[in-house]
């Protein structure tokens, strides 16, 4: 396998990212029971994007569609493990036709030689998208704070223990 980065760490903007794709007809979608239609993940490409010419022609739009959800079956099938996004539908929520997956927490020594040549950690523990409307809110109630430590604590005993 070979691995071509500009940067001098691998994984690009994707390892510092909550981990979310955007993959329409998706297997973890349909898995969540989310029905996922290929005609309105078109539509939502066409509000989201608009007519950019030849940045997003209506056959990459297509090829993006086919293969987005073979990309998160070969994923899997090296062990990554997603789940649905509940709540958190991209970034533009209040259209339809596209879902969200994102991974799953993992031990980073399990990437063995390649855990070095990722970038140090410099963000805050990982957290998951459904988890972060209450978390912004941890100063306003009791229930925010707790329900905030309890989802943070034992990512930052992760961290502590090298196994972002």
């Amino acid at each position: 396998m070979t691995v071509v980065e500009k940067a001098s760490t691998v994984g690009g903007a994707a390892v510092v990212s909550g981990g979310g794709l955007c993959v329409p007809c998706n297997p973890v979608s349909k898995a969540a029971g989310i029905k996922d239609i290929k005609y309105a993940a078109l539509q939502y490409f066409e509000e989201a994007v608009g007519d950019v010419d030849t940045a997003s022609p209506l056959a990459r739009r297509h090829a993006y569609l086919d293969n987005g959800p073979r990309i998160v079956e070969f994923l899997q099938s090296f062990g990554f493990q997603f789940h649905f996004s509940e709540g958190y539908p991209d970034y533009y929520p209040n259209m339809d036709g596209s879902s969200t997956v994102e991974t799953e927490v993992f031990d980073a020594r399990r990437l063995e030689r390649w855990q070095s040549l990722l970038p140090p950690p410099t963000s805050l523990p990982p957290i998951y998208s459904h988890d972060a409307a209450t978390m912004t809110q941890m100063t306003t109630s009791t229930e925010a704070y707790l329900y905030t430590m309890k989802r943070v604590a034992p990512l930052i005993r992760r961290m502590l223990e090298g196994r972002s």
